[in-house]
């Protein structure tokens, strides 16, 4: 879903895991590294496809591996000559190079820790965030409310965890009924329906008839709005 999601998420981790450490993978954005302050035990990593997303972003069509090699090594001298020989090379890139330079550069402790534990830090994330939501919400500029990507969002996770949308929707269609079902007394709505009528128009049920053209969804809708608000029984 949308927002801050730590507090959801902590009551996850407690209930199936007890208190784990906790390591978070991510693109190094603030609201991810926010997390740390909700969840004990935890530290914020750099994941491996944005740290090769940025490399490949400053080499271009070149090979990622020196630049690769210089972060292994712990040299930011080295990364940052690399840099700078892409931009001497390739001037008209100057922009992207800088800004793939300084993503890496801001991350730098997060790509170390990935890097020294790049076996154990695996995570399908991306793959997960692409099939699963931008799938139905943004691949093909869809646009929605917060309340609807959060609905979706969430019914598509309920279906790929093996859970049973139908009947999800039936129990909250049941529960919603019964929760909005008044008490209502009929001869009370009869004699307020009886108040309200207009003392110009005479109703009959028997005599009503379909207004011509409304049966059109293109050209009939105001049509429909007129009978749906009760006047199908005037003539």
């Amino acid at each position: 879903g949308y927002g801050m999601p730590w507090k959801e998420i902590k009551e996850y981790i407690q209930t199936v895991y007890d208190s784990p450490e906790i390591t978070i993978l991510g693109d190094g954005a603030a609201w991810i590294q926010s997390a740390t302050a909700y969840l004990e035990k935890s530290r914020c990593v750099t994941d491996g496809f944005h740290v090769v997303k940025y490399l490949r972003q400053i080499a271009g069509t070149e090979t990622i591996q020196p630049l690769y090699d210089a972060l292994l090594a712990n040299d930011r001298e080295q990364f940052c000559w690399e840099a700078e020989q892409k931009i001497r090379h390739r001037p008209y890139r100057r922009k992207a190079i800088r800004r793939g330079q300084q993503y890496i550069l801001n991350h730098w402790e997060g790509i170390r820790d990935w890097l020294q534990n790049r076996e154990t830090f695996a995570s399908s994330t991306e793959g997960h965030v692409s099939h699963i939501l931008s799938a139905r919400l943004s691949s093909r500029g869809m646009g929605w409310s917060k309340d609807g990507a959060e609905r979706i969002a969430r019914l598509r996770t309920l279906a790929e965890n093996g859970g049973d949308v139908w009947r999800y929707a039936l129990d909250c269609l049941t529960k919603k009924h019964s929760d909005t079902v008044l008490d209502l007394n009929e001869q009370e709505l009869t004699r307020q329906c009886r108040r309200r009528r207009l003392p110009y128009c005479v109703y009959d049920a028997e005599h009503s008839c379909r207004m011509p053209g409304s049966e059109g969804a293109l050209h009939g809708r105001w049509m429909k709005d007129i009978q749906n608000s009760g006047y199908h029984h005037i003539h």
